[in-house]
């Protein structure tokens, strides 16, 4: 594992975390400002072609960082990582920011799961969204 210092916008700096140590690469990207966390993506392996992304939720009053990071961990994720040709999303109907975020950095709706994720105490249905290379 070795975390290295990204790129820095808008007062921002990406810290890149590629672990390494398996058969596929987990990275993991902080999203920091005055050296607090205040975001984070992973891009975890479904396959070794497809990944899927994690967005943590991003401190309140720095949300308008946050479509910045989710390019900035793509261009990360297929640059790093040969093999990648698709990221997926998975995300609960009533993350409507979330949603969004992922419409604006052009990802592509593909379906929904029924009742597949846990929301205060109640099975609610998820969205999949998904980026291909190409659309980089």
């Amino acid at each position: 594992m070795g975390c290295t210092n990204g790129s820095t916008r808008k007062t921002l700096t990406f810290y890149i975390d590629i672990n390494r140590g398996k058969d596929l690469p987990t990275i993991v990207m902080d999203m920091r400002k005055d050296e607090l966390v205040i975001g984070q993506i992973w891009l975890i392996p479904i396959s070794e072609q497809c990944y899927q992304i994690h967005l943590t939720e991003v401190i309140k009053k720095e949300r308008g960082y946050t479509l910045d990071f989710l390019r900035e961990a793509l261009k990360v994720g297929f640059s790093s990582i040969d093999k990648l040709e698709k990221v997926f999303a998975f995300i609960p109907v009533n993350n409507r920011l979330v949603i969004k975020l992922t419409q604006k950095c052009r990802f592509k709706k593909e379906g929904n799961l029924t009742k597949s994720h846990l929301y205060e105490g109640n099975m609610i249905d998820q969205v999949i969204y998904s980026f291909s290379k190409e659309n980089l």
